[in-house]
Parts: C-alpha cells; sequence; structure tokens
C-alpha cells in the first residue's frame, strides 16, 4: 500500500470580525471542508473495484438474481465465502442509484412470500441480499455505459490514513482576511490472498467481485 494522496480543502473570508466574533460561522465552514475531503476519499476508494481479480454482470446491463448467486458461487470455490454462509457478516454490497433501484424490483427480494424479510415498498430499503447488507452510493465509478458497483469482504481493500483530515487557519495581511485550509494525507488499494482451498495458487485480489451493471 503506497500513501501518496495528499489532499486539500481551502477558503478566504474577507471580514476577520465575522469569523473571529461568530464561532459557529467557522464551525459550519470546517464541517464542509470535512465532507468534501471525506467525499473524495470514497471516490478514491471506489476506484479500486475494477482491480478486484473476477467480475459478474454486464456494464449498463442491470444484474438478476442469479448474478448475485454467481459472484457467490466465485467466493465459494476460492474459499472466502463459508459454504454454509455462517461469515456472510463479513461481505457487504455496495450499488448504484440505479442498481439499487434495479433490486428493489426483484421478487426474489422485494415480495414477502418469498422473502420475509422484504420492506422495500415501506421503506424503500432491502436490506439484504442473502443475507449481506446493501448500500447505495452516488459515488461509485462509472466505467463508459455502467457503473463498476461491488461485492465485497471486508478484507478486500484497505485504506491508510497518515494524517486525518486537519484544519488549520491564519490570517493573511496582503487578502485583509483570514485563509482556512484542511488537509489529509492517504493512500489505499486491494490485498492479495492465496485461495483457501487446498490446492492454493497465486495471490489475487479475490476477496471481492466487481459488480458490472447500472
Amino acid at each position: 500500500i503506497t500513501v501518496d494522496q495528499f489532499r486539500y480543502l481551502a477558503f478566504l473570508v474577507e471580514d476577520v470580525a465575522a469569523l473571529q466574533v461568530n464561532q459557529d460561522l467557522f464551525k459550519r465552514y470546517t464541517k464542509k471542508l470535512g465532507y468534501g475531503l471525506a467525499r473524495r476519499q470514497d471516490t478514491y476508494m471506489s476506484a479500486f473495484v475494477t482491480n478486484l481479480a473476477n467480475n459478474v454482470g454486464t456494464l449498463g446491463q442491470e444484474l438478476a438474481p442469479d448474478d448475485y448467486l454467481e459472484a457467490i458461487r466465485i467466493l465459494q470455490s476460492l474459499g472466502v465465502f463459508a459454504e454454509n454462509g455462517n461469515n456472510k457478516d463479513d461481505f457487504s454490497i455496495f450499488l448504484s442509484p440505479k442498481e439499487y433501484v434495479a433490486l428493489m424490483r426483484q421478487p426474489e427480494f422485494n415480495n414477502r412470500d418469498v422473502n420475509s424479510a422484504a420492506d422495500s415498498i415501506q421503506k424503500f430499503s432491502v436490506g439484504k441480499v442473502y443475507g449481506m447488507p446493501v448500500y447505495t452510493s452516488n459515488l461509485l465509478t462509472t466505467n463508459g455505459v455502467g457503473v463498476d458497483n461491488t461485492l465485497k469482504h471486508r478484507d478486500a481493500m484497505v485504506f491508510a490514513v497518515q494524517k486525518e483530515y486537519k484544519v488549520d487557519s491564519d490570517r493573511l495581511l496582503e487578502k485583509i482576511g483570514v485563509g482556512v485550509v484542511a488537509y489529509s494525507v492517504y493512500g489505499g488499494g486491494v490485498l492479495n490472498f492465496a485461495p483457501e482451498t487446498a490446492a492454493g495458487g497465486a495471490e489475487t485480489a479475490n476477496r471481492g467481485i466487481h459488480l458490472k451493471a447500472t
């Protein structure tokens, strides 16, 4: 893992007195800076989905229930997903808003006659797919005609922070104002593992599946 990302956000408040007197104003500004940096970190990590060793689906086409089952089959064949699914809590599914709504249309996940935990109509929530929690995000990477969604184990990727975001401010005489900057230093990537099978094999990024979809 290489820690090579340095990102910052900054702004200038020309009315010095307003910033010095109104600390709530300063807090609101810094909160927005923190959100901006966190958003950039999320988009940075989502770009690693295409580095996963296995993929399912087709960019631009909605995933079907069989696609999720195929992803599980691949992870089982690698010894990552337990045969009885007792480690399913270690996995999560991240979908684009369009793919999330597509999933909600699937009877396997929204019909109480099929899934007693289905509650997509009342709460606009899928909940879980084959025992794995589902999350939606606008920050997944757009790839050509589709989006890089993913089903992954918690060990599939790593995010390393050398300096959590820090806010500094100082008066700038030439601007007659106060400059405020927030910055962070971090890095990330996918982790490689040998298949957890009797035959073993080469280490690859096999802890997750790249779900090619909408």
